[in-house]
């Protein structure tokens, strides 16, 4: 008689485990297309001026909404830019360019909760 008692309790234990395991897979999928969403971004189109290379970035300043001028990073150049534009060469230094570039925010290598973002340049025009 115990034992038929105790079918129900392993009955409904069994059913909350198996939605718990359900709604964590759930919120993991929505995590995920989250991501996704914010990794598109759309183009941006500034006027900047290049000021130089610091390591392996590319730094330009341009005036922001406040009409402060403001240092702006970009870590990669798109393969078109690199073979149109070498930036590396100090005569583009102080040089006037329509900067079309992209955000993207990709999970970091150390932590993977935190997102980073990443700016690609993907048009340049020199002005």
């Amino acid at each position: 008689m115990k034992k038929l008692k105790l079918v129900p309790l392993f009955l409904f234990a069994f059913f909350v485990s198996t939605y718990t395991c359900v709604a964590q897979e759930n919120e993991e999928e929505e995590a995920v297309e989250e991501v996704e969403s914010e990794e598109q971004e759309e183009p941006v189109v500034i006027t900047a001026t290049f000021t130089g290379m610091d390591d392996t970035l590319f730094v330009f300043t341009y005036m922001d909404n406040d009409g402060e001028e403001s240092d702006i990073v970009f870590d990669k150049l798109a393969p078109e830019v690199k073979k149109a534009f070498n930036l590396a060469d100090k005569s583009f230094v102080g040089k006037k360019f329509k900067v079309t570039y992209i955000t993207e925010n990709v999970a970091d290598d150390d932590d993977e909760d935190m997102l980073i973002s990443i700016r690609t340049i993907i048009s340049l025009e020199k002005i």
